[in-house]
């Protein structure tokens, strides 16, 4: 259902207009923020990349004021680097706090609008009640 790189909102057979995607939005945003556990999740495994960069700063001596290292090109190329790292950690962050706290919410507002789907996985199921295909979950 997700890759690496960026989650899959929906089910390839579960084809939704642009309108519908963009209410099914809407209502998935407004029930995580009725949601304070998946709020902070959320924030949570986004932010966690902020540790290693802060302990890399931390490290070169650019929060304690007391640099180890000349300010020349090197200095440069290591904090270029260090932030290059960081953007790449928290695009895999921010992804997996929206496959752990965010797609549930999505499919909690696609039933809402009579589109059934498994909650476990997000597999379109035909009828009420039946068992997911892909996981053996239900509705």
């Amino acid at each position: 259902m997700s890759s690496a790189w960026w989650p899959t909102w929906f089910a390839p057979d579960l084809r939704l207009p642009f309108r519908e995607q963009l209410a099914v939005h809407w209502r998935a945003n407004l029930l995580m923020l009725r949601s304070p556990a998946a709020v902070l999740g959320f924030c949570g495994w986004s932010l966690l990349p902020l540790v290693p960069l802060l302990a890399a700063a931390f490290a070169a001596g650019w929060i304690s004021g007391e640099p180890r290292g000349r300010a020349d090109a090197s200095g440069w190329t290591l904090t270029l680097l260090a932030v290059l790292v960081y953007l790449v950690l928290q695009h895999l962050a921010f992804v997996r706090a929206i496959e752990r706290t965010y797609l549930p919410f999505v499919r909690l507002a696609l039933v809402a609008r009579g589109r059934p789907v498994c909650l476990a996985c997000g597999q379109p199921l035909h009828a009420e009640g039946v068992r997911c295909p892909e996981c053996g979950g239900s509705r």
